[in-house]
Parts: structure tokens; sequence; C-alpha cells
């Protein structure tokens, strides 16, 4: 989990600060179809990197419980497991 929010942390600010940055070396130098093309990656490529990698959990807090989701189901076992509760396979089974 350290490392993917690590990574995640890199591709949400570094790269759009990237193509800020870049789009204005563009502009400065008279290229604004290139600064255009280098904003739109810096916006694009962070929302790619989460679509291709997503976390293996998640956890989102509502109210007073928190839910938590999972790409592995075995991951949820365990995690239920050590937790010593059960897994419900569909969210309206609870």
């Amino acid at each position: 989990m350290k490392r993917y929010h690590f990574w995640k942390q890199i591709w949400q600010y570094l790269v759009p600060l990237s193509g800020v940055a870049i789009m204005g070396i563009c502009l400065f130098k008279n290229l604004t179809i290139l600064g255009a093309v280098a904003l739109a990656a810096g916006i694009i490529l962070p929302v790619v990197y989460e679509m291709m990698y997503p976390p293996a959990i998640s956890a989102t807090g509502v109210g007073k419980n928190i839910n938590y989701e999972f790409l592995s189901q075995l991951y949820s076992q365990e995690f239920a497991e050590l937790n010593q509760t059960n897994v419900p396979i569909n969210p309206t089974d609870e």
C-alpha cells in the first residue's frame, strides 16, 4: 500500500506539474501545439495510471462505518479472518 500511494502521488502531482512546466517552456518558445500536448499528457497520464494500476484495497468512510473494497477475493478473505468477521459476496448481503 505504501508503494502504491507513493507512486500515485508521483503521478497525481509531479506529472501534471511537469506538463504545466513544459507547456510554459513551449509557449515561451512559441510552440503552442507542443505545449497543449504537454498539458494534455500531464492531465491524462495520471488518470490512465489509476485505471491501469488500481489499488489492491481501498477504504471509504461512511458515517461511523468503513467500507473496504478489495481487488482480490483472497485478500478480502484474509482480511476478514484477521478481523474475525465474514466477507459478503455482494454488498447487499450485509
